[in-house]
């Protein structure tokens, strides 16, 4: 019996020190509107209207956990996995897989950044985003003649630094 206790004990403050040093964050974005559309033909009296909840109006609703673990000596391992949602229905926004928006993890340190592996957003996204254009109109910055473009893409089985 006291064997029993000691091991449980020992046990619970392993668990302790393991959790204490461990950050995860449930974070998300919940976007709905009411969308009302109409229709009408010049050429015709026919017209049509329609009125319903617009999921995703200015940026996709989603849902992601996020975390870090520290490994000692200045090294973390990172992961984020990440979901889109409609929430007028609640189905997932994308029925192939689960966390269709991203899905990684890896390693970091102050000293020498981070590395991440699975499916992620573009380089170009993760340091462009949306600075130039928050409403996402038009995902391009023009200078004089020339314009340069990136996407929002996200890549599977990306290795990134």
């Amino acid at each position: 019996m006291k064997k029993t206790l000691l091991a449980a004990a020992l046990l619970a403050g392993f668990a302790g020190a393991a959790s204490a040093q461990s950050s995860v964050t449930l974070y998300g974005i919940v976007d709905a509107g009411l969308q009302y559309t109409n229709f009408s033909y010049s050429n015709s009296a026919a017209s049509t209207s329609s009125l319903g909840v617009k999921s995703g109006g200015q940026s996709g609703s989603r849902f992601g956990l996020k975390g870090v673990e520290d490994l000692g000596g200045g090294n973390q391992a990172i992961f984020d996995l990440e979901s889109g949602i409609n929430v007028n229905n609640g189905t997932p926004g994308d029925s192939a897989r689960l966390f269709n928006r991203l899905s990684w993890f890896g390693v970091q340190n102050a000293a020498w950044g981070n590395v991440k592996f699975g499916r992620q957003n573009s380089l170009a996204w993760d340091y462009m985003g949306v600075v130039t254009d928050p409403l996402q109109i038009n995902n391009s910055i023009t200078a004089s003649t020339a314009t340069i473009t990136w996407d929002a893409s996200r890549y599977d089985n990306l290795l990134s630094y």
